[in-house]
């Protein structure tokens, strides 16, 4: 509203548009035009200092969630550096993106990623992002935190088969935790909208890509370890026989993969 003063009288006007046009609303005059913009004063002081609160509430919960990405990208990085030594040491090589059979150059072997440093390898970073994802997910609820932890054991189990390698291990501990933290990254985009500016909405989205991109990766280095464990088969072709009953042995090989 906009109070204009007329001689000894003060008038009160809100703008509005009409057909493209703004106009003045004649709202009131005198005691009543000082009341009306006093309050209009009011409302904005708490309209500013609840958006405000709300500005402080996004920003606090994604630093909570980037911290929690981060931990779930320093364990990928540990299950990628495994993968790629289980690669490496059955013969394979990483050419533009693919794993091609061969041994590595020295110059690619000298560019090899190290472990970062101060993450350790093994059960202890697993506990402590999974212990992250459910206590993101679950709080205090205790019943919670139960049903999180029997989806990921089912899953776990799953996915591990009879007689996983330790490498196999790793990579299903990578591809239930990154799925696990792609369904909260969901979780999270759900219960925003119609909640949340934009801004903050399109930083969850954004979130939620990164975290299905990498339950992705985490699901395909899986399946290539699967790939170089699974048993191989000699296939024999049916025995075709030649124009005068002679019989003709063909033995076709063939690699089957699971």
């Amino acid at each position: 509203m906009a109070l204009l003063r007329r001689g000894n009288r003060v008038y009160c006007y809100r703008p509005i548009r009409i057909d493209g046009r703004v106009m003045l609303e004649y709202r009131g005059a005198g005691p009543v035009a000082e009341l009306a913009e006093l309050r209009l004063q009011r409302q904005r002081a708490d309209l500013e200092a609840a958006r405000a609160a709300l500005r402080s509430a996004e920003r606090s919960l994604l630093d909570r969630l980037a911290a929690l990405d981060a931990m779930v990208g320093d364990f990928c990085q540990v299950a990628a550096a495994a993968f790629r030594d289980a690669m490496q040491a059955a013969g394979w090589r990483l050419h533009n993106r693919g794993w091609r059979k061969g041994s590595m150059k020295p110059s690619q072997q000298a560019q090899k990623p190290a472990r970062p440093a101060g993450i350790p390898l093994g059960h202890d970073i697993v506990f402590r992002v999974t212990q992250a994802l459910i206590d993101r997910f679950a709080g205090d609820d205790i019943d919670a935190q139960l049903d999180a932890h029997r989806i990921m054991e089912a899953t776990r189990v799953e996915l591990s088969g009879a007689a996983p390698t330790p490498t196999e291990r790793l990579l299903v501990e990578r591809v239930v935790i990154c799925h696990f933290n792609a369904y909260l990254a969901d979780l999270e985009a759900e219960r925003s909208i119609g909640l949340a500016s934009a801004s903050h909405l399109a930083s969850l989205e954004k979130r939620r890509a990164g975290c299905h991109r990498r339950f992705l990766s985490a699901v395909k280095a899986l399946e290539a370890v699967r790939k170089l464990v699974a048993p191989q088969f000699i296939r024999v072709s049916p025995t075709p026989r030649g124009r005068n009953g002679v019989v003709r042995n063909r033995i076709s090989k063939s690699v089957e993969m699971n």
